[in-house]
């Protein structure tokens, strides 16, 4: 309910029942993230979610449940609960073997057995290991939104390295093409909407829900960024009405304050984002992990997309660029190979956890990682490697003698590989996640 960026969801204060206000629903699925329970299910057809609400109209009417009536041996009753016991048990963690903690949501639902349970009991599917859903259309917003926020960062260092005669049209074009990309980015995430014609209620939830939070961040990121792309033409070219003279030097005064705040808000939305995971509980998304992969995907990829694009630049709009880029080409080879090299670190840290005695949810990533998603992981590693280190090094670092269109076929080679591996590795980021859940069968079915 905290999580639902919509608002789609209330909690009846007598009853403690939590329903499902499906007219609000936009489909986004986040409280599937939320819920360690599996309650709510997402619905296809009807492009929302539903969820058990304890047929709510019967108890009103006095009358139970549908399951309860329904079973025939009677396994299923409901009855008024004390909430004060049920804090109690949650303290003490008195609950179902192998289900998530009691102590995430204080659960009402009571396990009964005439046998007292074995002390080392544990689900029939405790060993059963399966990648999980993976979400394409946030894959590709989260990937796309943290390459544009990195190089609208990336590029408050291009007129330390980049001369003055070709800095401008760099600027310009770089900042056009770093917004379009955030659009895209923004764009895309509504693919993953069951109803997308209700994305505008997305920040109902702004007091609770994380998502929330992150839409609006990535909106006012968008909206400074595009002030600042149009602040830099209007630096440079005087407009058409002869009235507003005043625009290009009011926008150059601006730019200085502009584009450190576009980064900012750009920085914002990527936090947003990892604690729209952070907070699910998974192991796989805490926070700090979560944190050095979309933060390490936002330097990797500003760095590479801002080096690609202004050798482009240069390439069309200098007599020398090979001399114009020599500096920045020496800086970003560098910088960009140790960045890479330490975003691949921090994903295989979670590798240790495959000598975890006790099998957890980590020991469960890790084992998908090099079990079910090895093809997948040995080719986020050698994109990687080779975008990151080997073509930037060759062709940029031991430079002398290396045509100019020998570098520029490299940078846009690094780019396009790099962003291949982050769209591999954020793949996994879903893939690979082991939830808490209920018990279940042999097979992994609850």
């Amino acid at each position: 309910m905290k999580g639902c960026p919509v608002g789609a969801y209330e909690k009846d204060s007598i009853t403690g029942i939590v329903r499902h206000l499906d007219d609000q629903c936009i489909g986004c699925q986040y409280c599937i993230f939320t819920c360690p329970y599996e309650v709510p299910k997402y619905n296809a057809d009807k492009g929302i979610v539903r969820k058990c609400d304890m047929c709510a109209g019967r108890l009103a009417e006095g009358e139970a449940p549908a399951c309860v009536q329904a079973c025939p041996s009677a396994a299923i009753s409901i009855t008024v609960v004390d909430t004060q016991d049920a804090i109690d048990d949650a303290q003490a963690g008195v609950f179902l073997p192998g289900a998530p903690s009691p102590g995430i949501t204080i659960p009402t639902t009571v396990y009964k057995t005439k046998e007292p349970l074995p002390r080392n009991a544990i689900p029939a599917d405790f060993y059963t290991v399966h990648a999980a859903h993976v979400h394409t259309p946030l894959v590709w917003m989260l990937v796309l939104t943290q390459l544009s926020v990195g190089a609208f960062c990336v590029s408050e260092f291009f007129d330390r390295l980049i001369p003055g005669d070709a800095l401008s049209p760099i600027r310009q074009w770089h900042g056009l093409l770093a917004l379009a990309l955030g659009l895209v980015a923004m764009g895309a995430s509504t693919a993953h909407l069951g109803r997308p014609q209700y994305a505008f209620r997305a920040i109902l939830g702004i007091r609770t829900s994380w998502l929330s939070r992150e839409i609006l961040a990535f909106g006012a990121f968008a909206g400074v960024a595009a002030v600042y792309a149009a602040a830099l033409w209007q630096a440079e070219h005087a407009p058409v009405v002869t009235a507003m003279t005043w625009l290009p030097e009011v926008a150059a005064r601006s730019l200085p304050y502009l584009g450190p705040v576009v980064a900012v808000t750009g920085l914002a939305g990527v936090f947003c984002s990892v604690m729209v995971y952070a907070v699910t509980g998974r192991r796989w998304w805490n926070g700090a992990y979560t944190g050095m992969k979309f933060f390490m995907t936002a330097t990797v990829l500003g760095l590479a997309f801002s080096t690609a694009f202004a050798a482009i630049i240069a390439k069309l709009v200098a007599e020398e660029p090979a001399a114009v880029m020599a500096p920045w080409f020496a800086f970003s080879a560098k910088a960009l190979a140790a960045a890479t090299m330490l975003a691949l670190l921090g994903e295989a840290s979670v590798l240790t956890h495959l000598r975890d005695r006790q099998r957890g949810d980590l020991w469960r990533s890790a084992r998908l990682l090099v079990g079910e998603l090895r093809p997948l992981s040995g080719m986020r590693l050698v994109v990687a490697v080779l975008g990151g280190a080997v073509v930037p090094f060759v062709f940029l670092v031991s430079s002398e003698g290396v045509p100019f269109s020998f570098q520029l076929a490299a940078v846009v080679a690094s780019a396009l590989l790099l962003v291949a591996g982050a769209l591999i590795e954020r793949t996994l980021f879903f893939a690979a996640v082991s939830a808490p859940r209920m018990p279940g069968r042999p097979g992994g079915a609850p």
